[in-house]
């Protein structure tokens, strides 16, 4: 971060310093085991805990600063200060926003959408990174403390950032882009994901609208033609528009794309009267609609066609999504656990299929959280997804996945319901064969990558 100065840090949160003089701030943290010599730390309450129990752990860590909204039940160590606040969350907010507006020429770029974002941010920041020093979400902090956290990492050296914005209940984003100042925005997808706070497609869509509509008549909105919920948006921006697809009124085009096995796929994509052809090293279609998401932000940036193929051939997989591997029985294992609803069900099965399958085709399903009253149709779409993507039998783990297992039933479709990630992967591990493929997912409350665990301690594995 830019070097920041107590006093001017409490005075952009509206906070009262006790004790201590006005020192620099080395780092900012909300955890206490990661506070060092120099650090603020901001105890921030949350459902399961009080980061005022551990205001004492942080000073004892090096931390030279803590914010709190409440009064200590310990004296303030010699040469220690403490700014108090109103509240802690929305003072990490107001300094984050106070402190993004010292950087008046950064390219700054919200990634927002239902499913890819992290990917999506990751492809960008390379994209981004072959011309622009620049700074990114780390993995997926991209709620109400992880952004005001990346946010305050930037220093005079960044020329760009990418921000990576998530939601599960309204008004999220509009705060968050409040916060960051965008200038460029990017929804890649609108779906039925975090129904339960949201409540309808039409919520989401004005959810993940309000990105957009933060940009102003100087901000560039970058949205995907191809889903018809995205494109609706078009009418509401004030800004420069761009959009991304196989469309023909795409302003970035994919004009064809294929397969190159398990290296991913090329693209060929026509731009300004010019095709180029792209390759992205992440397997499925729907990683595609992702490279293309990036390849826009980075015509629209300035990188050119060397810098964008560059930067898209550098993503590599992250944990969890679309990780392939080798049983040592010899079976293929894809673990694509850390997120579901029902779209992206169908993306990484689509994307089991690209890819080829040998033998019997296993998907292990933990079920997907947060969609409300529309939680049981959704469910029972996961079985005649799978069905129609040739999946042999279904192995269904809890309470969540009842629904898609009896449908499963209803459709003639082989599945074997569990009520553990152990037992789960016992009944995996006693069907699954050389030749077979087996996908895992779930949304990341339900912890497929459980399975993953169990089934290399009774088969073993090189995960």
């Amino acid at each position: 971060m830019t070097r920041l100065k107590l006093l001017e840090a409490s005075k952009a949160m509206c906070g009262e310093v006790i004790g201590g003089r006005d020192v620099f701030i080395k780092s900012i943290t909300t955890d206490s085991r990661s506070a060092s010599t120099g650090s603020l730390f901001f105890a921030i309450s949350g459902n399961n805990f009080d980061g005022h129990d551990y205001v004492m752990d942080a000073f004892e860590q090096g931390a030279k600063i803590a914010v709190v909204h409440r009064d200590l039940m310990s004296a303030i160590p010699a040469g220690k200060s403490v700014i108090k606040v109103q509240d802690t969350l929305t003072a990490l907010q107001d300094l984050a926003a106070y402190h993004r507006k010292k950087f008046k020429n950064l390219k700054l770029v919200g990634v927002t959408g239902s499913n890819g974002k992290t990917t999506v941010k990751e492809m960008v920041a390379l994209v981004l990174g072959k011309k622009f020093r620049t700074l990114k979400t780390e993995g997926n902090l991209n709620n109400h403390i992880g952004t005001p956290l990346t946010l305050l990492r930037l220093n005079e050296s960044h020329e760009a950032a990418v921000i990576e914005m998530g939601t599960n209940a309204p008004g999220e984003i509009k705060r968050l882009a409040n916060i960051s100042l965008p200038s460029i925005g990017v929804i890649t997808n609108i779906a039925a994901a975090h129904l339960q706070g949201l409540g309808s497609i039409a919520s989401i869509r004005k959810e993940k609208g309000d990105l957009l509509y933060s940009l102003g008549p100087r901000g560039v909105a970058i949205l995907n033609i191809d889903d018809e919920n995205s494109a609706e948006l078009v009418k509401k921006i004030a800004g420069r528009t761009v959009t991304y697809g196989s469309d023909s009124k795409a302003t970035v085009q994919l004009v064809d794309s294929w397969p190159n096995g398990f290296g991913g796929r090329n693209m060929v994509v026509y731009h300004k009267g010019h095709e180029h052809e792209i390759h992205q090293p992440l397997p499925g279609y729907h990683n595609v609609a992702n490279a293309m998401a990036a390849t826009a932000v980075g015509f629209v940036a300035g990188v050119g066609v060397d810098g964008i193929r560059g930067g898209l051939n550098k993503i590599k997989t992250s944990p969890m999504r679309m990780v392939i591997s080798k049983l040592a029985n010899g079976a293929t294992f894809i673990n694509d656990a850390y997120n579901a609803n029902t779209s992206s069900v169908e993306a990484a099965l689509a994307t089991v299929v690209e890819l080829g399958i040998r033998g019997k085709f296993y998907f292990a399903f933990g079920g997907m959280l947060e969609l409300g009253n529309k939680s049981e149709v959704e469910h029972k779409k996961v079985a005649r997804i799978a069905k129609k993507y040739g999946v042999t039998r279904l192995f269904a783990l809890g309470k969540l996945s009842r629904v898609t297992a009896l449908e499963a039933k209803k459709i003639n479709l082989a599945c074997d319901k569990r009520g553990s990630h152990f037992t789960l992967a016992k009944v995996i591990a006693n069907n699954i064969g050389p030749e077979d493929t087996i996908l895992i997912k779930g949304s990341r409350g339900t912890k497929m990558e459980l399975v993953e665990k169990h089934l290399n301690e009774m088969i073993g594995g090189g995960l």
